[in-house]
């Protein structure tokens, strides 16, 4: 639908590659790593683990940075062997939780700037038809939620006229849609960073923003992401 609006786009391929499982964890040799909401850092990828149904299992998403594969299929296996390796040197926890994965997938990741118009007479478009985003922030289906709220209280404030109401949606969304598609960017290059000095540097600013900022519980300065009100009454743009 995005295409026959407005064309055809052009994916760039990040050099980054991403690796997902899940994982049992009654399978878990020794300790297990902590898994609510549990992020790892470390030169050029990152690790975020949560559970599911409760403790049962662990969902694990693993990006690296790598420019040699490109294939985008998110139903692509690869080896258990091949994550050990590449994730070889990260803490042993992971390692041990790695190992005791059944299957693992493997995509490359792809990113598309903001697009400059999500709207063409009586068709629009929402998630990620409208704001493909990399997966760093966690925003991807948030994002889509967020549209469909907007959408239908634009809609119900313009019921005579659908397209004014579908405008105001536009109006309302595409800005912070498209600022969370670049904040998601600049987050993994932050992520993956490879020098000790500025690992460091990005660290200290966690720690920072964690101790005097408490509605930055993450430490990213990204606080205004969950600050929004899709719901709100006052939501939509004039």
């Amino acid at each position: 639908m995005r295409a026959s609006l407005f064309g055809p786009d052009a994916p760039r391929f990040t050099g980054k590659i991403c690796y997902r499982s899940v994982v049992r964890t009654e399978a878990v040799r020794g300790t297990r790593p902590p898994t609510e909401g549990a992020q790892w850092l470390g030169p050029h990828g990152t690790i975020v683990l949560y559970p599911l149904r409760g403790e049962e299992l662990v969902n694990v998403v693993c990006h690296y940075d790598d420019d040699g594969y490109r294939h985008e299929s998110w139903i692509a296996e690869c080896s258990r062997q091949e994550v050990l390796e590449r994730y070889a040197g990260w803490h042993e926890s992971l390692l041990r939780l790695f190992a005791a994965a059944d299957t693992w997938y493997k995509w490359a990741l792809y990113d598309r700037d903001p697009i400059p118009q999500w709207t063409r007479g009586r068709v629009t478009v929402l998630g990620d038809a409208a704001h493909p985003m990399l997966p760093y922030l966690g925003q991807g289906a948030c994002q889509a939620i967020e549209d469909g709220a907007v959408l239908a209280t634009a809609l119900l404030a313009e019921a005579c006229d659908p397209l004014t109401g579908l405008a105001r949606y536009e109006r309302t969304r595409r800005p912070r849609a498209s600022r969370v598609v670049l904040t998601a960017r600049e987050r993994g290059l932050s992520n993956h960073l490879t020098s000790p000095w500025a690992a460091w540097r990005r660290d200290l600013l966690i720690a920072w923003r964690r101790r005097v900022n408490r509605r930055d519980p993450e430490g990213r300065g990204a606080a205004w992401i969950a600050d929004y009100d899709a719901t709100s009454p006052d939501v939509l743009a004039t």
